[in-house]
This record gives C-alpha cells, structure tokens and sequence, in this order.
C-alpha cells in the first residue's frame, strides 16, 4: 500500500494525524536546540589561553613568566564572556579575577620557595646551621655512651 503524500505538502497539510501514525514527515524542533546553546563572544584562541590558565591555576606547573602573562589576560578583560544576565556576569567576572589571584599567589609561593632555597635566607641558613649543631652534639653523646660501655666491660661497645 502506498501513499502519496505530494498533495498534502502542496495543501499545506504538515501534520495530518487521524490516529497514533502521522501522514507526513515530523520535523524536529531546531529551535529549542539553538536555544539551549549559548552563544558567546569568545573567540578559540582566548577560549585556549581561558583554559590554559585555569590549568596554570589549579596545578602550579606553569612557569613564573608564563603565570604572570595569564593573570595579566584575565585581569584585562572587562566584560562577561559566557554568561548573561547582571548576576551571573557579576559571578563570572569574580571568578575569573579569583583565578587570576590564583596565579599571582602560585607566583610570590615560587618567587618565595626560590628565595629560601637560594641560601640567602638568613632565618634558613642559621636554622641549618644550628641543626647541624645539635646533631653533632647528638653524635658525640651516642659516641661517648658507646665508649663509656665498652670500658665497663660491655659486649656492646663500637660496632
């Protein structure tokens, strides 16, 4: 059985249903897809440095310069990005400069870790100094103990 279906489309019959079975072809509603698809002003190329320094924030890995470079991007943009509406543009706008915070904080954390490990932290160094100090005297001690069993007669003595 066959049905010609030319002549309603001519009519403008789209949907003729009698019953549970339509006649003609059911188009599918693009409108409710591209409206839950957002539209934003945001070109790949800051999408990929947007991305790059939220990496850089969350693991640390990124280098000093290449941080700074980062924060400096996000501190620079003005206006929402991907969201619409005062509250979540308010929203998107601190979270973006929270980010660039992080990063300024993983900076100074480097710059900082570098000073200490540099030796010239004068704290550190008298630290250091004082440590090695004290294991000394620690040493000594086991040392003299070990001696002063050996005299006494003990199997122990030096090993």
């Amino acid at each position: 059985m066959k049905f010609n279906l030319i002549p309603f489309f001519i009519l403008g019959y789209n949907n003729l249903s009698a019953n549970a079975f339509s006649l003609s072809p059911q188009t599918p509603n693009y409108s409710s897809i591209s409206s839950s698809l957002k539209q934003t002003s945001v070109s790949s190329q800051e999408t990929d440095v947007f991305f790059e320094a939220i990496e850089c924030a969350k693991n640390g890995l990124c280098d000093i310069e290449k941080m700074d470079g980062l924060a400096a991007k996000l501190e620079g943009v003005d206006e929402c990005k991907f969201e619409e509406g005062e509250e979540a543009c308010d929203k998107e706008i601190q979270d973006r400069l929270d980010i660039a915070g992080i990063l300024r904080l993983r900076i100074e954390l480097k710059l900082r870790v570098k000073y200490l490990k540099s030796g010239d932290n004068l704290f550190e160094s008298d630290v250091n100094e004082e440590h090695l100090l004290d294991e000394r005297k620690k040493f000594k001690a086991a040392l003299k103990e070990n001696r002063d069993k050996a005299s006494a007669g003990s199997d122990l003595g030096l090993w």
